[in-house]
Order: C-alpha cells, then sequence, then structure tokens
C-alpha cells in the first residue's frame, strides 16, 4: 500500500511539473513575452504591465507594445557626449581632474497601423492582475505609410517650391513697375 501511495505521489508530482512546462511559462512571464517571434513580414514587441483593474493591466500593456512598435519604426535620438580635463598645479603634485556628461534623449512620434494583439496572458496574485501582451504590425503597412509620408513630404516640397516661385515672380513684375514709374513709363 505504501509503494502504491508513493508511486501515485510520484505520478501527481511528474504531471503537476509537466502541466508546469507546458504552459511555457516561467517566473519571468511567458516564453514568447521573453521571446517575442522574429518574422521578416512582422515587427513584434511583448509588453507587461498591472493594475488592479484587469482591463486596465491589459490595456497599459497594449499601449507599452504599441509604444515598442513606433519606436522600432523611428525614433529621433539626440545625444551629447562632453569631457572636461583640466591640470591644476605644478611640480609634482598637480591634480588631474576630468569631468565627463553624457546625455541622451529620444522621441518618437509615429502614426502605426494595423496592430493587434496576437497572444494575451493575465495572472492574478492577491488584487492585482498581471497582463503579457504580444502585439504585432505588419511590415508592408509600415512600409506604406512611411511611403505615405515621404509623398506628402515631397508634394508639400513642391507646393513650397510653387510658392516661393510666384513670389520671386511676383517681386520682379513690381521691381518692373517700380521702374516704369520712375522712367515715366
Amino acid at each position: 500500500m505504501k509503494i502504491y501511495h508513493g508511486l501515485l505521489a510520484y505520478v501527481i508530482l511528474a504531471l503537476f511539473f509537466q502541466i508546469q512546462g507546458c504552459g511555457g511559462k516561467s517566473a519571468m512571464g511567458p516564453d514568447w513575452f521573453l521571446n517575442p517571434p522574429k518574422d521578416k513580414d512582422y515587427i513584434y514587441a511583448s509588453a507587461t504591465d498591472s493594475s488592479s483593474n484587469m482591463q486596465y493591466a491589459i490595456d497599459k500593456a497594449s499601449s507599452l507594445a504599441r509604444d515598442q512598435i513606433a519606436n522600432t519604426v523611428g525614433t529621433k535620438v539626440m545625444s551629447m557626449f562632453k569631457r572636461f580635463r583640466e591640470e591644476v598645479g605644478e611640480g609634482e603634485t598637480p591634480e588631474f581632474m576630468t569631468m565627463t556628461t553624457n546625455v541622451s534623449k529620444q522621441v518618437v512620434s509615429e502614426v502605426i497601423s494595423g496592430t493587434e494583439v496576437v497572444k494575451k496572458e493575465v495572472s492574478q496574485k492577491g488584487n492585482v492582475f498581471h497582463a503579457y501582451v504580444l502585439m504585432r504590425m505588419p511590415i508592408g503597412e509600415a512600409n506604406s505609410a512611411l511611403m505615405a509620408r515621404i509623398k506628402a513630404n515631397q508634394n508639400l516640397y513642391t507646393r513650397y517650391r510653387a510658392s516661393q516661385a510666384f513670389k520671386e515672380l511676383n517681386d520682379d513684375v513690381e521691381k518692373y513697375e517700380k521702374f516704369k514709374r520712375q522712367q515715366g513709363m
């Protein structure tokens, strides 16, 4: 009988670990969260957030994932690195002083479309919901949006150049009219 209970406990324990392993979830989150897929047709981003409200936790995680996709599509990075060196004193005991400053700023402003949540997992610990989200965006749509922006910028530049040409023509006409008045024509 003891052997039967021992064997039963072993089988239950083995099944428990098997079930835990099959879910693909570690203490750090699902496997797909830690290792988002790579695909030539999609940009993937995973994110997590928590809240006392389940839907709000999902919404926050989804928003973070969209931010990551926008960051992948285009980020303007400004960086500055300054180094100041100075030697103070004379003789055998001068002090060499160094001051280094490194500043970096990232700005993301992208219009993204076609994002979709492809995986979502929510767990609860006490009154707090933890949401894990995997989002993707088709790269074709990102390329289409980029091409539309380039075309819009080209159209804007063409209109600007046309207005500059019109202004130049108008200035020349005014100069000619002024010249005629000065000549008494």
